[in-house]
């Protein structure tokens, strides 16, 4: 298991490198089990009844909680090794996940469709910060990216010069990340500095 338990809704969900969704209750009996068809390092997000995960084959699963069964898929085209994260507008329900095949890939939450997809220089392994309408992740492409999550479309571009393979945590006017080279930085998003 290299992918973190999550829980809510008396389910604990976590996937398995053996390829396999298990959710168990609180008292750790199996309550079902969902084959996919690659292992499975990422986290799963929970939201609304639903399980979102991703594995090394580059599908991402949308899976009733109570039930295990698929609602839908969608193949990126290469491993997701990062957590999904959702934004809820007025409008939609968003999905957001990173792939080694370098894109930021938004689906409409509840069918899976493809809203848009953003392109950097290399993989993406942690999973993006949903804040304020804004997407913030990093990449193996050493910056941090600021997306407005309705359209896709870069706001800034950080330069951090080093691969970030973790998620990233935002909180006011400020975006924490560890990078490769065993840094923990605070970046200023208004001034656009460490």
């Amino acid at each position: 298991l290299r992918s973190s338990p999550v829980s809510g809704d008396g389910r604990i969900v976590a996937g398995s490198m053996d390829g396999s969704v298990y959710c168990l209750d609180y008292g750790g009996m199996l309550q079902w089990k969902f084959r996919t068809g690659n292992g499975i390092e990422a986290p799963a997000l929970l939201h609304g009844g639903k399980v979102y995960i991703g594995d090394l084959d580059g599908t991402l699963y949308c899976l009733d909680l109570r039930t295990g069964k698929k609602n839908w898929s969608y193949k990126a085209d290469n491993q997701i090794s990062g957590s999904p994260n959702i934004w809820v507008s007025a409008e939609r329900t968003l999905v957001l996940f990173g792939s080694y095949d370098f894109y930021l890939h938004c689906l409409d939450a509840g069918t899976g469709e493809l809203i848009w997809k953003y392109e950097t220089d290399n993989f993406i392994n942690g999973a993006a910060a949903c804040y304020q309408a804004k997407a913030f992740f990093g990449g193996c492409d050493g910056f941090l990216h600021v997306l407005d999550i309705m359209t896709g479309k870069q706001e800034k571009q950080i330069d951090v010069a080093t691969y970030i393979a973790s998620s990233v945590a935002v909180s006011g006017d400020k975006a924490f990340i560890g990078d490769h080279d065993g840094r923990f930085s605070c970046i200023d998003l208004e001034n656009e500095k460490i």
